[in-house]
């Protein structure tokens, strides 16, 4: 009997064959954070009682750790951020069918396949701009001139990913303010998926505050009239999961101004949409990270003391568990990469802690076959077989996936010659 779930196509499936490495998902090399394991294993319990159901007490210690610039009524909670997408679909669906229309999006692609499907869920129409791949997929100021046409007036709703997946590319913060700056003019609801951002380049703490966050809240409660609605427009989307590797206990956030909007959201969640545990878990994250921002962060990571990982005189750094992440994935990322282009492949730039390729071997077989994983991205909008996402995970298992890389191009070493001819080729263009 076929399994009618097979036709959601994602990352992360170790459940199907053996699997020792798992690069098709991108959560954060460290893995979960010891004293968030030993706050969960202390609150166990909790599981034989309901859990708040607004969980307030939770949405109260992430406006403390998002420096208080925004009130509890400002943030919506879910199993996830891709719960977190459905509702707010399903809620500008509604909104729009009041107006007697349906919800158009306008979506930059190669993107999330998650996001054409809540879309569709909710009986969105959905206008593709493809991203060139020529611009290494990369978001250009062209995308200005294409919102002020005939076309992307007729936008409702506008979502970008902060980095994209599975581009791994990041929108120049220039370019995000004139693009939201256009979708207030234009009455376009702007929803930024932030979900990989603390794991990209300069995703530190005081970069996750911002940007569009900064924008978005600083002076937005002594706003009025057009300048409000303006600001109510925009939603940033954020999760748990990738950050602190929690894949399996599901906890995003939704942020924004139009308190009215996220009741909406919200009444399109089931009840009880955030676990006991998964708020155990937030809470014990929020106080790590008001720890990190008063200098207070305690060890809490394995040992991570490369040469960018040191402090002075080279001894290591009294790094956080954020830090510590982000000094591996910049040292991996481009050992990676380097590797990845030394060995022929097609290796795309990328800000985030994930790679995109491009290869004509069949690797998904080859890797499982050695226990491994990686994202075949021919489901992607914008792209199609022979594109590969593959995580930046430690040294050892990335020393690993490229050898078992290396032994298929051998394997397969016709096809392997043709595909380094070509990307020598259009490297010299």
């Amino acid at each position: 009997m076929s399994d009618g779930l097979r036709a959601v196509c994602h990352g992360g499936d170790i459940y199907s064959a053996p699997v020792k490495y798992d690069f098709s998902v991108n959560t954060n090399p460290l893995g979960m954070p010891a004293r968030v394991a030993e706050a969960l294993r202390r609150q166990v319990y909790t599981g034989e009682r309901y859990p708040e159901i607004t969980y307030r007490a939770l949405r109260e210690d992430m406006v403390r750790a998002l420096g208080g610039r925004l009130a509890a009524d400002n943030i919506l909670c879910g199993n996830g951020a891709s719960e977190l997408l459905m509702g707010i679909f399903y809620a500008l669906s509604q909104r729009a069918r009041r107006e007697n229309k349906a919800l158009r999006l306008l979506l930059p692609v190669p993107s999330f396949a998650g996001y054409e499907r809540a879309a569709r869920a909710a009986d969105a129409e959905i206008l593709f701009f493809r991203l060139r791949e020529e611009d290494d997929f990369c978001l250009t100021e062209e995308f200005l001139s294409f919102l002020q046409t005939s076309e992307g007036t007729k936008t409702d709703v506008l979502l970008l990913a902060q980095p994209n997946n599975p581009t791994g590319r990041l929108v120049a913060p220039g370019l995000l303010s004139k693009i939201a700056g256009i979708c207030g003019e234009k009455g376009i609801f702007l929803i930024i998926d932030e979900c990989f951002l603390p794991l990209a380049e300069d995703g530190s703490l005081s970069g996750y505050r911002a940007g569009l966050f900064d924008e978005l809240f600083a002076d937005a409660f002594s706003l009025s009239g057009k300048e409000r609605a303006s600001r109510n427009r925009v939603l940033l989307l954020r999760a748990l999961t990738k950050t602190y590797a929690l894949p399996g206990l599901r906890l995003g956030y939704l942020l924004g101004t139009d308190e009215a909007l996220l009741r909406s959201v919200r009444d399109a969640l089931p009840e009880w949409n955030v676990s006991a545990y998964a708020e155990c878990a937030g809470r014990e994250i929020c106080a790590m990270l008001a720890e990190e921002e008063t200098g207070e962060a305690g060890e809490d990571a394995p040992e991570y003391s490369r040469e960018n990982a040191k402090g002075e005189n080279g001894t290591p750094a009294a790094l956080s568990y954020q830090e510590k992440a982000l000094a591996l994935l910049r040292t991996e990322r481009a050992y990676l990469s380097k590797r990845l282009r030394d060995m022929g492949f097609h290796t795309y730039p990328s800000e985030a802690n994930f790679l995109l390729f491009k290869s004509a071997l069949p690797l998904k077989e080859a890797l499982l076959r050695d226990g491994m994983l990686l994202r075949d991205c021919a489901d992607f909008a914008g792209l199609s077989a022979g594109y590969w996402r593959i995580a930046v995970r430690t040294r050892e298992e990335n020393d690993a996936l490229l050898g078992v890389l290396r032994e298929a191009g051998k394997a397969h070493e016709p096809l392997a010659s043709l595909a380094a001819w070509s990307v020598s080729l259009n490297e010299k263009r």
